[in-house]
């Protein structure tokens, strides 16, 4: 589920005159220059730039490294790997990767069918991440408060640690300008 994403930056962002894009631009921002809480999610419908924002945000954090690399995992493919970890015994070797980095992107979260198993290991992400203040975590998805367990839920809307940014638009690969 590693892989660097096409680079974007900030200033490409279309978010003047909608308040809720704005908030979450300069929120991400923020996260990227490492201020704030360490778990920023992004939640909106899809098109309403909540990949462009995470990715901007793993450019700059790779042009200006403070610790490793950004991990940039995309939720489907974090799933197959996983599995096959699983069935090849590798497991051990992608969880504590995934688990302990210093900062780590996690785009699509939820779009990806769940059975307990990944569940599981998803909850024990937010967990970790949650629970040690110097690891950084921003997630996008497509998907509400109410559609994410109660526990982690509370994590991510934790008010010392996270923030979740509800953004709020049309999809903008319907009604970008054309030409």
């Amino acid at each position: 589920g590693k892989f660097p994403p096409e680079p974007a930056e900030f200033e490409q962002f279309q978010h003047k005159g909608n308040s809720s894009l704005t908030e979450a631009w300069e929120a991400v921002k923020r996260w990227a220059h490492g201020f704030d809480g360490g778990l920023l999610t992004l939640s909106g419908p899809p098109g309403v730039g909540k990949t462009h924002l995470a990715r901007a945000a793993w450019t700059y954090l790779d042009r200006h490294p403070r610790d490793i690399r950004p991990i940039w995992c995309v939720e489907g493919k974090l799933v197959v790997d996983l599995h096959s970890a699983l069935k090849t015994q590798t497991l051990g070797a992608i969880l504590p990767s995934l688990m302990d980095a210093g900062h780590v992107i996690y785009d699509d979260m939820g779009t990806s069918a769940q059975g307990d198993w990944i569940r599981g290991i998803f909850d024990q992400f937010i967990d970790t991440r949650w629970s040690n203040t110097n690891l950084r975590t921003l997630i996008t998805t497509n998907l509400g408060a109410n559609d994410l367990s109660p526990r982690v839920a509370s994590r991510l809307r934790d008010k010392e640690r996270g923030s979740v940014i509800v953004m709020d638009a049309q999809d903008y690969r319907i009604t970008r300008p054309t030409g």
